[in-house]
């Protein structure tokens, strides 16, 4: 088996090969879809923006129909079910989270505060977005960032980090995600990460910032790289909390090859044995990535549970929660 380690090497060179001349013809491509989509955003008029309170979308009618609903759900348990459920969210996670709207939850603490932000509405394309704006601490020399939030999340998520942010003389804006919040959710096809990235570029330029920070998380890091891609201009820097430098064909590339000539790749035996055996690593992938596969291909086939059933947003909403006790 002499010539195994140079049919092995041919193997990879030719893997290579192929993976440069394709990225190269889709890169082709997708510039120029860029190009187009930049030349479409261009073309989107500016529309008024509107002072927006929140107070009046937070019903507390509504919030006490929804618990009123909870507290007649149906929630079956498993036998002896696990704390770490390997199919999904655990009914007694479910239960936790019922009884917590149900008997404690502050509604009215989300009105106030939230309150203490200045709200906004307004059309960019054909997204109706939301947003918080808040002016930076006038001591300081001001610098403007968008702060980008994932899914599942909203603009809360900044509530606390708004304030230091501000203190610090930075301007913030915070954008809810179409469908997300108190932005609407998108009428026509096609509401893509790089449309909302033009979206939000635009939003920033009618504010007044033609240079600004960018930090996103989750699918906002998404929607931030797509920024300082299309529009390196007016990006300063890039702060994400996903780490998108591990997607791609070069990771791909990487794992491939370090499965089967570690040494290649890999300086220790750890880093080797997150992608060894090939099956385990598909295994902990398939399994992790189940909630994007379903929502990328049939969302309207679950999304119809989730909007008329609180204890089934719980249900889908939770398996993260439940995930990251395994962490």
């Amino acid at each position: 088996m002499v010539g195994c380690p140079f049919i092995v090497g041919g193997l990879i060179l030719l893997i290579i090969f192929l993976v440069c001349l394709a990225k190269r013809n889709k890169s082709h491509k997708l510039q120029s879809q860029i190009n187009a989509l930049k030349d479409k955003a261009n073309s989107w008029e500016e529309t008024e923006i509107l002072a927006f309170d929140p107070a009046s979308q937070l019903n507390e009618s509504e919030f006490k129909e929804m618990t009123d609903r909870l507290k007649k759900r149906i929630v079956v348990p498993h036998f002896n079910e696990p704390e770490k459920s390997p199919y999904g969210t655990p009914a007694t996670f479910v239960n936790e989270v019922a009884d917590h709207l149900t008997e404690s939850f502050d509604f009215s603490m989300v009105k106030d505060v939230l309150g203490r932000f200045k709200h906004f509405k307004t059309v960019v394309g054909d997204i109706h977005l939301h947003f918080i704006h808040v002016v930076g601490n006038e001591l300081h020399a001001s610098t403007p960032i968008i702060l980008l939030h994932g899914w599942p999340s909203t603009i809360w998520e900044f509530h606390q980090s708004i304030p230091l942010l501000r203190h610090q003389g930075y301007t913030v804006v915070a954008p809810s995600l179409p469908g997300h919040g108190f932005s609407d959710p998108p009428t026509v096809a096609g509401v893509s990460p790089a449309v909302i990235a033009c979206a939000y570029h635009k939003l920033m330029l009618q504010l007044g910032y033609k240079r600004f920070v960018i930090s996103g998380g989750d699918f906002g890091s998404l929607i931030g790289n797509l920024m300082t891609f299309m529009f390196p201009e007016s990006v300063i820097g890039l702060h994400n909390t996903l780490n998108l430098a591990q997607m791609g064909w070069r990771p791909l590339l990487q794992t491939l090859v370090g499965s089967v000539l570690p040494s290649l790749v890999y300086t220790t035996e750890q880093e080797h044995k997150s992608v060894h055996p090939l099956s385990e690593l598909k295994d902990r992938m398939y399994k992790g990535m189940a909630y994007f596969h379903v929502q990328s291909v049939i969302p309207d086939s679950y999304g119809y549970g989730m909007v008329d059933s609180p204890v089934g947003l719980i249900g889908w909403i939770g398996q993260f929660s439940n995930r990251m006790k395994s962490y």
